[in-house]
Formats: structure tokens, C-alpha cells, sequence
């Protein structure tokens, strides 16, 4: 059997031991989890896949990550909400919200242009010799190396 990991445990007991609030969040993030697992039951059988978002005053938001799978359970939300009274959640309302879960790929990055004149970038790589301070030259290198700016070209 796995072991649960220790920031995992320690975590845990801090939320069972922490007076008040941190039990409030433990009971809520199970309230979450027993909601996400009806939800999933319900979507397994209409073929879509929610995500629970925030319970607040019987308003439960849920997320989709497409447009044509947010508007078949927009037609099925009726369907949802009896569902889910009928399993003992008190909702009054249910909002969806579109929200991709794919993790966005991280944009390219290539040396941007700078806008310095040529003896301007000249100066710039310059002033790096001029500079005491090791915070202020690393911070003036990154900008350098950023552009692509290299000493050598000047």
C-alpha cells in the first residue's frame, strides 16, 4: 500500500487540529469531493466531463472545458440540479463557467528587438562596466541577455 507523504500528513493533521478554521476547511474540501463525485456519476452517463468550482449560499459553479460541452449541459442542467437535490444537496442554482484544464503550453521565448538605437545599446553594455553594485550588473545582464545583447558585438 502507498504511504501518503509527509507534507501531505502533516498538512492534514494541521487541518484536523487547527481550532476552527482549518476543520471548516477540511469539511468544505470533503463537501467538494463528495459533490465532484456526484457530478461525475451524473456526467458519466450524459458523456461530459464537469468540474466542481465554488458552493456558496445553495450556487454551485461548475466548469467545462469546451463550448460545445457547455452547451449540452446547459440543456441538461434541470436534469443535474433534480439530480443532485435528490441525492441531498440543497442547490438553488447552478452556473457554468467554459474553463480549459489543459495546462497552457508555455509561450516561445526569442530574443525581443530592442528599441535602443545602436548607440544607445553600445552605452547600455558599456554602463555594465561601470556598475559596483552586483545586483544592479546581474540585473542589467538579464535585460542583455533577454534582448540577446552581447558584449561582443559592440
Amino acid at each position: 500500500m502507498a504511504q501518503t507523504p509527509r507534507k501531505t500528513r502533516v498538512a492534514m493533521e494541521w487541518l484536523k487540529t487547527t481550532a476552527g478554521q482549518g476543520q471548516s476547511l477540511l469539511t468544505q474540501a470533503r463537501h467538494l469531493v463528495q459533490l465532484q463525485q456526484d457530478i461525475d456519476a451524473w456526467g458519466e452517463r450524459q458523456r461530459l466531463k464537469l468540474v466542481v468550482g465554488l458552493l456558496k449560499e445553495g450556487k454551485l459553479k461548475v466548469f467545462t472545458d469546451h463550448p460545445a460541452m457547455l452547451a449540452r449541459t446547459r440543456q441538461q442542467l434541470p436534469s443535474l440540479l433534480a439530480e443532485l437535490n435528490e441525492r441531498g444537496w440543497s442547490l438553488n442554482a447552478i452556473e457554468l463557467k467554459l474553463k480549459s484544464f489543459q495546462e497552457a503550453a508555455a509561450p516561445a521565448t526569442r530574443p525581443k528587438q530592442g528599441k535602443f538605437s545602436e548607440i544607445a545599446r553600445k552605452e547600455w553594455l558599456n554602463l555594465q562596466d561601470s556598475l559596483h553594485d552586483e545586483q544592479i550588473k546581474a540585473a542589467t545582464q538579464r535585460l542583455c541577455d533577454h534582448n540577446g545583447w552581447n558584449k561582443n558585438e559592440t
